[in-house]
């Protein structure tokens, strides 16, 4: 089956729980809800005011995590579709990488600007903030494992692994 899009689609992102399709709209911030079947259920606003970069479900299909152009990453009850939290902003530029731990106790998000930030998904606070500033823009990330470690990609093709539990210093300016 084949679905004809009325707007402009950038991130996609399937749940296995609900059994849903989430297709983020690149211009209004919409997020449009669909059967595995293609069938059209509904779409929903989460505060976008900018078009939705990246969309992921937690491992255990029970919450999803969505983020838009403007810096700004949501996390939502996938039953329901309430806002769980509206806290996770800290990145000063578009958000395309967002990934769950395994336990989906953490997520890893990256921006634009080059950091990648990992949260506590229990309080919504940050556990530590990572520039990568030699990616030469963060657009990629996940989890390591099981091991407290994420790996984050960007245009120049060199993943690099990060210990989320290692203290950060600010690079020296010439």
């Amino acid at each position: 089956k084949e679905v004809l899009l009325k707007f402009t689609a950038n991130a996609f992102e399937g749940n296995y729980v609900t059994k849903e399709v989430y297709i983020g709209d690149t211009i209004q911030g919409d997020i449009h809800f669909y059967s595995f079947e293609l069938d059209f259920i509904k779409a929903i606003n989460f505060h976008n005011t900018y078009g939705i970069s990246s969309i992921k479900t937690s491992n255990n299909g029970k919450y999803v995590v969505s983020s838009d152009f403007n810096k700004y990453i949501y996390c939502w009850n996938a039953d329901d579709k309430s806002i769980v939290s509206d806290k996770l902003h800290f990145h000063t530029s578009r958000v395309y990488g967002l990934a769950w731990s395994y336990d989906d106790s953490m997520l890893v998000s990256t921006s634009l600007d080059n950091i990648a930030i990992v949260w506590d998904m229990n309080t919504f606070s940050r556990i530590n903030t990572f520039p990568v500033l030699d990616q030469k823009l963060a657009l990629t990330c996940c989890f390591y494992g099981k091991d407290r470690k994420i790996i984050v990609g960007g245009h120049n093709n060199s993943p690099k692994i990060i210990g989320i539990d290692q203290k950060v210093t600010a690079p020296k300016l010439n």
